[in-house]
């Protein structure tokens, strides 16, 4: 059977909050690569059991705020609060205590690094990295570095923060830019829990080595 991904949807935010969404690149991304995705809510009531009900979880890109504690000092939150936030770190946090397979992007990065002590900061250099294409070093002996099987990958930006590092001894940074902004995290003793700042989804139709996570993060759901 295929595995049944559930992917945490966004909120339309910045234009009054009345639609969940989702580009359709996610899901071809899933399905092409032997999933069968399905959408999730912002209902408290059935967070814990999508950890029941499904195989693995994508948690996608967005614009929406990030607890005040978890952002870096002196920051300040630039998006709109939603429901989403307290439902995905649930959803997330149920997936790791199952050892269920967790795959972030973008904002699902964010939110797999401040479950794990990472701060959240503002501090990108638009000019460098908001949607221009760019390259990123993979650390070695990393599972995104076995996983592509290569040292660098040349991937988009379409992310308008960062994070910090994290002490957590189960946390290591997995990729990072030529500038130092980090471009990947994973987290050591589970199954496959990583997370990625730019958008893999949108390669999924292109001969991309990154593509490689999309297969892993299905198999490991199998």
């Amino acid at each position: 059977m295929r595995p049944k991904i559930a992917v945490i949807l966004d909120e339309n935010t910045s234009k009054g909050g009345d639609r969940y969404e989702a580009t359709h690149d996610y899901i071809h991304a899933i399905v092409n690569n032997g999933g069968d995705p399905y959408g999730i809510f912002y209902t408290p009531h059935m967070q814990h059991n999508v950890v029941k009900e499904f195989d693995g979880i994508l948690n996608i890109g967005g614009g929406i705020a990030f607890p005040e504690d978890w952002l870096a000092d002196g920051y300040q939150n630039p998006y709109n609060t939603s429901a989403r936030m307290d439902v995905e770190i649930a959803i997330m946090q149920d997936f790791l205590n199952a050892d269920k397979p967790v795959f972030g992007i973008c904002h699902g990065m964010q939110a797999l690094a401040g479950l794990y002590g990472c701060k959240i900061h503002g501090d990108i250099k638009q000019e460098e990295h908001w949607r221009k294409d760019h390259a990123v070093t993979l650390t070695p002996k990393s599972h995104l570095a076995a996983i592509t099987r290569t040292t660098e990958l040349a991937v988009n930006s379409y992310h308008r923060q960062g994070i910090t590092d994290t002490a957590h001894p189960n946390a290591q940074i997995a990729a990072h830019a030529h500038d130092g902004i980090i471009e990947g995290i994973e987290i050591k003793n589970k199954k496959f829990a990583l997370g990625v700042l730019w958008h893999q989804e949108k390669f999924w139709h292109t001969d991309h080595p990154g593509n490689r996570i999309f297969d892993a993060f299905i198999k490991a759901c199998a």
